[in-house]
This record gives C-alpha cells, sequence and structure tokens, in this order.
C-alpha cells in the first residue's frame, strides 16, 4: 500500500515540473521575440548617427551614504562621491552595506544577496529601532519635565521622594557679623493669650533699633534713632579726664561709667584714666573715614575705620578708654597691673571690651581693645565669663524664646534669664513677661529684626 502511493506521488511530481518547464521555455520564446522587434525598430537609429546610450554600470559602481541624508536630513554628510567598485566590494562579503537603492527589483536583489546586501536589511531595522528608541524617550523626558515643573508651581517639596528634606536656607554661614532671624510663626505666637502669672506688652516696632544691646557693624547698620545724649564734660565726675569737652554720650552709659571710675579710684587711688572719642555722626565719621583713606590708604582705612553708618560710635554707648600719666604719655589699659582691674571688673557696670583681637573674624574688626561698649551687667556677665563677643551673644538669644530661656546665675547669685522676640508685621510687636512678685524685666531692641528680653529674679 505505502510502496504504491509513493510511485503515484512520484509522478504526480514528475508530471508537475514537466508543466513548470515548459511555461518557462515559452515565457522565454516571447521575451527573444520582443528583444528581436526592439532591434530592427532601433537600427535607423544608430544609423543616423545617434549613438546609443550606454548602459549604466551599477554592476560597477555602488553608491554609498544615500541613506544616510533620508534618515538625518540636512545634518547628514554630504556621501555622494563615495563609490566602492564591486571587486573591492566582493572582498570584504557580508560586512558591506550596499545603500544604494531603498527599493531593488528581483534581479538586483538576487545581485544583493550575492553581494552582502543581505546585511542591510539587518541594519535598517536596527535604524528603525534606534529611532524609535529615541522618540520614546524624548517623550518620557517631555513627560517628565511637565511633571517636574507642575509640581515645583504647586510647591510641592521633591526632598520627601528621595528621603531628604527640603533645605531652603539662605544664611551665609561663614559671615557670623551678619545675623538672621529664625524663622518663627509670628502670627499664631501673637495671637496667644498670656496664662495666669503673665501678661502681654505691646512694644513699638521703631523701639527695635534702639537700646542696649542693639547691634551695628558692617552688616548692620545704625538708623540714627532719637537717642537721650548728654556732654560727658559736664555729666562726669572728677574721677577720670576726658579729651575734649566735646564728648556726648548715653546718660546710662555715664551715669554706669562714673560709677565705675568711682570705685577704680577707691581700689587703687589713681584718677588718670583718660576717655575720648564718644558718639559721632554720619558726617563725623564720613570726614574720619575719608581722612584714613587719603593719609594711608584704602586697607588701612576697611581695617581700623568702620564705615560711616556702620561705627559703635554711632550709639552713644562707646567710647575709648586708656590712661594719660604724670608724664603727659598715653598708655593701654593692660600695660600695668594696677589698671588690669578694669578689664576683670568692668562686667559688673555693665561694659565689655568690644573688639577682641581674638574674634577679628566674628566682629570684622581687629586692633581696638581700648574701645569699650555699655550692654547691661547681665549680658556684659555672661559675655565676659564665656568669652563671646556681642554678635555670638545676640545670635545665641535668638535660639531661646519665652518657654525656652537662657537662664544663668552671676558670681553674687542672682538669676537671669533672656530670650528673644521676633517683631511682628505692623507698627507694634507683643511681649510676653512674666506677671509675678520679684521678677523684673528689661527689653532692648537689637537692630537684627527682634527685641531681647532680660529677666532679673530678686
Amino acid at each position: 500500500m505505502g510502496k504504491k502511493f509513493d510511485e503515484e506521488y512520484d509522478e504526480q511530481e514528475t508530471n508537475l515540473f514537466d508543466f513548470l518547464r515548459e511555461c518557462s521555455e515559452s515565457e522565454e520564446n516571447d521575451v527573444s521575440k520582443a528583444s528581436y522587434n526592439d532591434g530592427e525598430q532601433s537600427g535607423e537609429a544608430s544609423v543616423i548617427g545617434v549613438k546609443e546610450a550606454e548602459p549604466e554600470e551599477d554592476d560597477k559602481q555602488i553608491y554609498t551614504g544615500s541613506e544616510d541624508s533620508l534618515l538625518y536630513g540636512d545634518d547628514a554628510e554630504d556621501c555622494s562621491d563615495y563609490y566602492t567598485d564591486e571587486s573591492e566590494q566582493n572582498g570584504i562579503g557580508d560586512n558591506y552595506i550596499d545603500y544604494a537603492k531603498n527599493y531593488l527589483s528581483d534581479e538586483n536583489e538576487i545581485d544583493g544577496i550575492k553581494n552582502g546586501t543581505k546585511k542591510r536589511r539587518s541594519n535598517d531595522r536596527q535604524h528603525t529601532f534606534s529611532l524609535t528608541f529615541v522618540i520614546v524617550m524624548t517623550a518620557v523626558i517631555t513627560a517628565t519635565a511637565v511633571i517636574a515643573g507642575f509640581g515645583l508651581l504647586s510647591g510641592f517639596d521633591f526632598g520627601g521622594l528621595f528621603g531628604e528634606e527640603s533645605n531652603i536656607e539662605t544664611d551665609d554661614t561663614e559671615n557670623s557679623a551678619n545675623i538672621k532671624l529664625p524663622v518663627t510663626d509670628k502670627q499664631a505666637e501673637s495671637q496667644k493669650e498670656p496664662a495666669a502669672g503673665e501678661k502681654k506688652l505691646q512694644m513699638e516696632n521703631t523701639l527695635e533699633e534702639t537700646g542696649s544691646l542693639i547691634l551695628v557693624n558692617y552688616a548692620h547698620e545704625y538708623m540714627f534713632p532719637e537717642t537721650k545724649l548728654v556732654n560727658l564734660y559736664s555729666a562726669k565726675n572728677g574721677d577720670y579726664k576726658i579729651s575734649t569737652i566735646d564728648i556726648m554720650l548715653d546718660r546710662e552709659t555715664v551715669e554706669a561709667l562714673n560709677s565705675m571710675t568711682g570705685d577704680f579710684v577707691k581700689e587703687t587711688g589713681k584718677r588718670d584714666l583718660l576717655i575720648s572719642s564718644g558718639f559721632r555722626s554720619y558726617d563725623e565719621q564720613l570726614e574720619l573715614y575719608s581722612s584714613a583713606v587719603e593719609s594711608k590708604g584704602i586697607d588701612y582705612a576697611k581695617k581700623y575705620i568702620s564705615q560711616p553708618g556702620c561705627s559703635e560710635y554711632h550709639t552713644g554707648m562707646s567710647f575709648d578708654m586708656s590712661v594719660y600719666t604724670d608724664d603727659g604719655a598715653v598708655m593701654k589699659l593692660d600695660k600695668s597691673e594696677e589698671y588690669s582691674w578694669i578689664l576683670e571688673n568692668c562686667w559688673e557696670y555693665g561694659f565689655v571690651r568690644r573688639f577682641d583681637d581674638a574674634k577679628a573674624d566674628i566682629t570684622g574688626v581687629s586692633g581696638k581693645e581700648w574701645l569699650f561698649r555699655y550692654v547691661g551687667r547681665p549680658a556684659a556677665y555672661f559675655m565676659t565669663a564665656e568669652g563671646i563677643s556681642l554678635e555670638e551673644y545676640i545670635e545665641l538669644v535668638m535660639t531661646k524664646d519665652y518657654k525656652h530661656r537662657l537662664g544663668f546665675n552671676e558670681k553674687s547669685g542672682k538669676r537671669y534669664e533672656v530670650y528673644f522676640v521676633p517683631v511682628m508685621d505692623g507698627d507694634y510687636t507683643d511681649v510676653t513677661v512674666p506677671d509675678e512678685p520679684g521678677v523684673t524685666y528689661d527689653i532692648s531692641g537689637t537692630n537684627c529684626g527682634g527685641f531681647i528680653v532680660t529677666l532679673s529674679f530678686e
């Protein structure tokens, strides 16, 4: 049964191949006849001198590079002068990529297989994949940019996506003289009602520029508010000398100075302390600074002379102190053990040596160890005990509020507690203070955007 079936199948197959061969021979005869007729029709043309065009030698010279122009447009390199001989092409086999035509005829396709054109088609798929990848990635990046832009406009915190907190602080930590306000909820603080044993005061915001703890330096310019200045010559006692009768100082500063020099005389018996350089106006400081620039240069002026508006002398609470000997010589305080009493005890009267050379990187001033500043007894004690500048003290107190105060006891055992209240919008700032027996308070502006409240406990 199987053998008979195989014989019938072979016979049908043979008949099929014979049929296809006959069709092919018939088609070739038709083509030959057509070619013969064409030759007869073109005979006249060759006789009258029209030269028959030579066939293009596509098989000998193959153009490369045109597809680069199709892919990349005007940015593609012009490769029209690059040709490859077929003999050279055959030597590289499948590594050759034929960019001659986008569409091949059946006959050229067969030649292309021999010359490695099949490799070109594979490369087409690579180009298509590359273009698709570029398009997809462009779409993804565009969508991401749109989402990010929308998130930024809506205030979304992207830091949380990466497990980090958003940080928008802009403080210059290297510039210590430039003290910035802490971030607080001022409106919420102002709306709180005082608890039992407390009261709320209203401070005019203009007072933030006044007080014994205001800061004046190259980063915090003095605003020249109305102050109570007195003539030192008229208000002084007989326990010290002055350089000129025109010196003006803050009234509270003069009272503390008289008290300190009186005790100094009782302790040492000497009356040769010299006070000079009290309050200076803006114009006086400008003249002094300009003169220093002209005589000693800009570098010297910047180092030893404060610019107008940034001088401690504007406050009326600063002055120069030295020793005027019987021989008519001026001597620094730390040149004698007798006068070291001033440096050791000046804090008890509310004075500090304003510019310590060791703090020059913070204060921005050096070489002025003779300048004393009145800051009040509590601050003077803490600054002296801790060895810090006025800039550092204010910056520390700024981190404290009514419920989290800076507390300390001085040598006598007296208790002080200090905190900061930032200035509120508008004309007034609410300041909460204790309303208890035995507790007094002092409120000073800082010229840094708030008030420092100092509580004293009996």
